[in-house]
């Protein structure tokens, strides 16, 4: 009988590959943050490109993600009917118009070939990860109707501009994702960006139904007038964050989370922390603010940064261990004597 080794193993083990080789490049922007690692190596991932409305513009011109559902449904389809379904436990859809983006919408508006909804909700159902990669706009009843199609979604990862509101995608998501356990947001710029976060309470927030995450990544979000990590995604009532054990953030947020009372707390159980962007001039990580604390990775952009954020961390590094991922190619390698001296303070 076969023995399966369980995802966390796995990771570990695909880490140590991945970090072997320079040259070795399999992993996405979340896998570098602990979130979820390799899923192109665990999962059978495809891409799906989202038919546009207007083939013939270069950028995404489609504003609502319910229009392109019928073009969306065919597309799945088309993709998986050529594998066995059993395989597929990923899919990346990503707003890059296909080349023949023009003969598939023509299909569509024509009425031939029509896929019932029934036929690609079999097809759906054992998914464990999706990509939603692109600029568009989506309505919380169109999201929720594709959550309502997948019943074992495990990670989500969400990237680009996206017009549906935060408090429709957390409910929809403690409704139709209750095995939620990784959610990645990615360049933020969430759209309208008028919508009152402070004066709104979402009261429609409160449900019975609590997302439960273990996993939680907020990549280089974009400039936004409202701080929406501590403002509404950490604060969300959907949300149960008291056993998050990975989380990935930029400094500026991560320095205001542990400011705030109310915040502070979601770091008792978290075991891997990476700071993917270094823009506040210190973070202070200590046993009191991660008592669970055994991995700790940064994203820099050179050693000078380096340095700077080794003397500014106050984490004990001789219980920790550190990795370093440096955004540049260097022709020589750092010099690392005085990296050495700032780990055996």
């Amino acid at each position: 009988m076969q023995a399966t080794l369980p995802l966390e193993l796995q990771e570990l083990i695909i880490d140590l590959l991945r970090f072997c080789s320079a040259d070795l490049k399999v992993c996405s922007l979340v896998c570098r943050a602990w979130l979820p690692r390799s899923r192109a190596f665990l999962f059978r991932v495809i891409a799906l490109p989202v038919i546009p409305l207007n083939p013939n513009c270069g950028h995404c011109s489609w504003s609502r993600f319910g229009i392109c559902s019928a073009a969306l449904r065919q597309r799945i389809y088309w993709t998986l009917s050529t594998v066995p379904a059993p395989s597929v436990r990923g899919v990346i859809l990503s707003c890059e118009p296909p080349t023949n983006s023009a003969k598939c919408l023509q299909l569509l508006q024509s009425g031939r070939h029509t896929i019932q909804p029934a036929i690609t909700q079999g097809l759906l159902r054992g998914l464990r990860l999706l990509h939603i990669n692109g600029q568009g706009s989506c309505t919380g009843e169109s999201f929720s109707d594709l959550l309502q199609e997948i019943d074992c979604l495990e990670y989500l990862i969400i990237e680009g501009q996206w017009s549906f509101s935060f408090g429709n995608t957390f409910r929809s998501l403690a409704i139709h994702a209750p095995n939620l356990k990784a959610l990645s947001l990615a360049k933020l710029r969430w759209l309208p960006s008028t919508e009152d976060l402070h004066g709104r309470r979402h009261v429609q927030l409160v449900e019975k139904r609590v997302l439960r995450l273990e996993r939680l990544c907020i990549w280089k979000p974009v400039k936004h007038h409202i701080d929406l990590a501590t403002k509404l995604i950490l604060p969300s009532p959907c949300l149960d964050l008291s056993q998050l054990r990975y989380l990935a953030m930029p400094a500026s947020r991560l320095h205001l989370m542990l400011n705030d009372t109310r915040l502070k707390p979601l770091g008792r159980e978290v075991t891997h922390l990476a700071i993917t962007n270094f823009d506040a001039p210190a973070v202070q990580l200590n046993k009191e603010t991660f008592p669970s604390l055994s991995h700790l990775q940064v994203f820099v952009r050179d050693e000078w940064t380096l340095l700077q954020i080794l003397d500014s961390i106050e984490c004990p590094t001789a219980l920790v261990h550190l990795q370093v991922n440096f955004g540049i190619t260097y022709p020589n390698p750092p010099k690392t004597q005085r990296i050495t001296l700032l780990l055996q303070k």
